[in-house]
């Protein structure tokens, strides 16, 4: 009986292939969608009990979003696939309110920030998928223990483009990401202490493997979008080996380093299996870039948001990808920051290229949704989270500085005010 391509095994001609055409597909503009993840607590403050998610309701949210736990207790929210800004922030505010309540009558607070100010919660999934990942991060020290177990981000995943526009968007989606990881920096506290970053989560990725959280153009900046990540995911040390067949569990765990490319090169002389289209795929779920293509394009660089704070990076992003009348200035005001990733991260808005930058940005989406069919609640809010925060110097990090670790700040209407609801759907 022939063996199907996701279980015989891959020449390196069939795994570059494959890549071309699945990294960047096809796309309907507009369409988008959100994962937004949650720090928990209990209702003490404490981190959580090992079975405190156990009474947790995992059902369908009620606008189609679906809740999942990462290893340190985090929950995070997938929308289901949005039309347009409109209808995404309709469906996060529905789904967010409706994990709140979920989430009170279990006894768990969400807390909207960028890493766990006070604590590293325990590991509490012995998955072989997350046992191998500490594993391979603790080469790199406490940090990979750090990213999996107490940061939470705000992920948003737009469509990769019309195939002639798809290196125009990809540069755009890259350019924008210093400013505006300094604009949404929310994330200053580390096990109790200032950690002298703005976006310590960001700066927890990017201390970990190169090869693998690193933007895909700093890795390898020659070539069409497609040619770039190809040459990233083969060039990417394999992290994991899964057991082919169900039930079959053991360590996942490697005990040599060999990029993808080897594997399928010389995995006799590894000791290894020949890996298959399956095997490459599972790779792909272990890179971590800011931007990572999956068909569509999932934008990773954003801290979580306390409160609805997640509204106005979410309508600065898209407005700046997705309207094609302002890429030009786009690129333009980010010349001088698009490869400041680093200092994004520790100094936020205290650069003065970077906070230039991200005012010129959010005052050009600003002008974006004012010509659309933004709700203007959208664009109020923007405005005053730009005049309020981006031009007096400030991020949310600088709010929880203020407040100190582990203790809310103060309620600002640019970040706290509910999101209206349409008329006709009940909150």
């Amino acid at each position: 009986m022939a063996r199907s391509p996701e279980t015989a095994g891959l020449t390196l001609v069939e795994a570059e292939n494959w890549l071309r055409s699945s990294m960047f597909t096809a796309s309907v503009p507009g369409r988008v969608g959100v994962e937004i993840e949650f720090l928990t607590r209990d209702a003490s403050g404490e981190p959580l009990a090992p079975d405190a998610l156990d009474a947790l309701d995992r059902g369908e949210l009620p606008a189609g979003g679906q809740i999942t736990e990462e290893p340190g207790g985090q929950l995070e929210i997938s929308t289901r696939v949005c039309s347009g800004l409109i209808d995404v922030v309709t469906a996060v505010a529905a789904d967010v309110a409706e994990l709140r309540r979920r989430s009170s009558r279990a006894g768990v607070r969400l807390l909207g920030e960028g890493t766990d100010p006070v604590h590293l919660p325990p590991r509490r999934t012995d998955h072989p998928r997350y046992r191998a990942m500490e594993s391979y991060f603790d080469q790199y020290g406490t940090n990979g223990r750090r990213m999996m177990r107490a940061t939470a981000s705000l992920q948003v995943t737009l469509e990769s483009g019309a195939a002639a526009n798809v290196q125009r968007r990809w540069r755009l989606v890259h350019a924008i990401g210093p400013a505006l990881v300094s604009a949404f920096a929310n994330s200053p506290f580390v096990d109790g202490r200032d950690s002298g970053w703005a976006s310590a989560r960001q700066g927890i990725w990017m201390s970990l493997d190169p090869a693998r959280t690193w933007p895909v153009p700093n890795r390898q900046p020659k070539g069409a979008p497609a040619e770039s990540y190809l040459r990233y995911v083969l060039a990417a040390p394999v992290m994991m080996v899964p057991k082919p067949h169900p039930g079959e569990h053991g360590s996942w765990s490697v005990s040599q380093s060999f990029t993808f490319a080897k594997w399928i090169s010389s995995f006799d002389s590894l000791g290894l299996r020949p890996p298959t289209r399956s095997d490459l795929e599972y790779h792909l779920t272990t890179l971590f870039p800011p931007v990572r293509p999956r068909g569509a394009v999932e934008v990773r660089y954003l801290d979580a948001q306390r409160g609805n704070g997640w509204v106005v990076p979410l309508a600065v992003l898209y407005a700046l990808v997705e309207d094609a009348a302002v890429d030009d200035h786009v690129l333009q005001i980010t010349e001088q920051t698009e490869d400041r990733w680093l200092d994004a991260a520790r100094l936020g808005l205290h650069n003065p290229a970077l906070r230039s930058a991200a005012i010129a940005l959010l005052d050009a989406a600003t002008e974006s949704l004012d010509r659309s069919s933004a709700p203007p609640w959208i664009v109020e809010r923007v405005v005053r989270f730009t005049d309020e925060y981006t031009r007096a110097g400030r991020c949310p990090a600088d709010d929880l500085r203020t407040a100190g670790p582990g203790v809310p700040p103060e309620s600002h209407p640019a970040i706290d005010a509910p999101v209206p609801q349409p008329v006709g759907v009940r909150p």
